[in-house]
């Protein structure tokens, strides 16, 4: 029995001494709205084949998780008479990696094949950013 009354006493005490651990950062997803002020793209460029642009981060705070979306939109040389089945693609980019303050990050992207070589219209590519964390340190979970 007093075996028993021991290991149970130790037990507390590591889920106690664990729940004492205070977090030294929180990550926190940003608002929509601000996404393309806290982390513009800029640069982007369309050349054989490829995709290019930079992501930046004017946030105080390190960056991580970042995810772009690459719009390839097609645009019908006749817009009245459109082909029969829309060419148009997005790609969905994350940056893993933690981004700090005032850093850049350049990316290239293949473009989607379907959209090569083609005479019945043009491409028009866009970026932006969807969602991102943005590391607060010194603050603690909620």
């Amino acid at each position: 029995m007093p075996r028993r009354l021991l290991l149970a006493a130790v037990l507390c005490g590591a889920v106690l001494c664990a729940s004492a651990v205070v977090a030294t950062e929180v990550a926190r997803l940003v608002q929509r709205g601000t996404l393309a002020a806290i982390a513009p793209i800029s640069e982007i460029e369309v050349q054989d084949g490829h995709v290019s642009g930079t992501l930046s981060n004017r946030s105080s705070h390190s960056l991580r998780q970042v995810q772009i979306m690459i719009s390839y939109q097609w645009l019908w040389t006749n817009e009245m008479h459109p082909g029969e089945e829309s060419p148009a693609d997005a790609d969905i980019v994350t940056f893993p990696e933690e981004m700090a303050p005032g850093g850049t990050v350049r990316f290239t992207r293949v473009i989607p094949p379907q959209l090569l070589g083609r005479i019945d219209g043009s491409l028009q590519v866009s970026a932006r950013v969807v969602s991102l964390e943005e590391i607060i340190p010194g603050a603690a979970a909620r």
